[in-house]
């Protein structure tokens, strides 16, 4: 299907992932990766404020709201909570594609930075 990876190798799409346990027959499967060089300790409390805002196009997605720019010191999401939502529909995947894009560059560079300013 199109637009249904960018960013990944066909490794990184056939590895079994935890989160295969709980979901046995996904709607849809859409891979996006970028490489960070940061560690996970670093890269996760970002991952983490997606629930406050997408990290895409703001004025897109996130009506006009700009998303956080610096870590809220979030709690661990809990088992159930909802961390982030997509539609489900193979359409989707073509325009996520480019939202997805923009999310993970945009996360990767606020990784990167706080690593580099001793922010982690």
């Amino acid at each position: 299907m199109i637009g249904d990876r960018w960013g990944v190798t066909a490794a990184e799409i056939a590895r079994r992932y935890p989160c295969d346990d709980f979901v046995m027959d996904p709607v849809l499967q859409a891979w996006r990766g970028v490489t960070v060089h940061a560690t996970p300790e670093v890269i996760w409390p970002w991952i983490g404020q997606i629930r406050l805002g997408p990290y895409s196009y703001d004025w897109i997605d996130n009506i006009g709201h700009r998303s956080p720019q610096e870590q809220r010191n979030l709690p661990e999401p809990a088992l159930g909570q909802y961390f982030t939502t997509a539609a489900g529909r193979p359409l989707v995947s073509v325009g996520d594609l480019v939202m997805a894009r923009r999310q993970l560059r945009n996360l990767k560079r606020l990784a990167e930075t706080s690593t580099t300013a001793g922010l982690s």
